[in-house]
């Protein structure tokens, strides 16, 4: 059997249920010392049988959410690109653009944030261990950039960059509470 991180720091003594059995290793999330039939091994590390249901019934219920929102965000990404493929770019030229190469920057920076977007929101969708710490990069990113241009671009378009921030924003809170940060934290490389 192959000897995990938590093995090597195994107690000297007798498992808490079975004290005639020898510890083999700790729950990680209690600390009872454990022994070969009483323990549980998920996402890299050993629990006991309480602790095993309990972080199971939490990780199902918080990875839907998670999975909601990142496809939320990767659903607005494609929105985005969607206009502008569709010809509405003119919604994301600041009004001071005094050239059409200024335009197309303009839509190239709004655009940026969108890639940052949908490359955290597939890592979330794939449960890959820095997608926490992408997520809450892209969408404080994102929120700064609607406030920016909704700033920039007032009266034009205020509804649709009010929209954009409030979004980012709501998303960005969602990421960063203990929950948020902690199912990232939780998932092995």
């Amino acid at each position: 059997m192959i000897e995990t991180p938590n093995e090597r720091s195994a107690p000297r003594g007798n498992c808490s249920a079975h004290p005639n059995e020898p510890a083999v290793s700790l729950c990680k999330k209690c600390g009872e010392p454990l022994c070969e039939d009483c323990r549980y091994y998920s996402r890299g590390r050993w629990y006991c049988a309480q602790c095993f249901e309990l972080a199971h019934k939490n990780i199902d219920r918080r990875s839907r959410w998670i999975v909601a929102v990142c496809s939320l965000l990767l659903a607005a990404a494609f929105v985005s690109a969607g206009m502008s493929l569709a010809g509405r770019h003119a919604l994301f030229v600041l009004p001071f653009a005094r050239s059409v190469r200024e335009e197309w920057l303009n839509v190239g920076l709004w655009h940026v944030f969108d890639v940052l977007l949908v490359i955290g929101a597939i890592a979330g969708l794939l449960q890959k261990r820095g997608a926490g710490k992408w997520l809450r990069m892209a969408c404080a990113l994102s929120a700064v950039r609607g406030l920016a241009w909704g700033l920039a671009a007032f009266p034009n378009n205020v509804a649709l960059f009010a929209g954009v921030f409030a979004g980012s924003a709501a998303c960005l809170g969602f990421f960063m509470t203990r929950a948020g940060t902690s199912d990232f934290r939780a998932i092995t490389p």
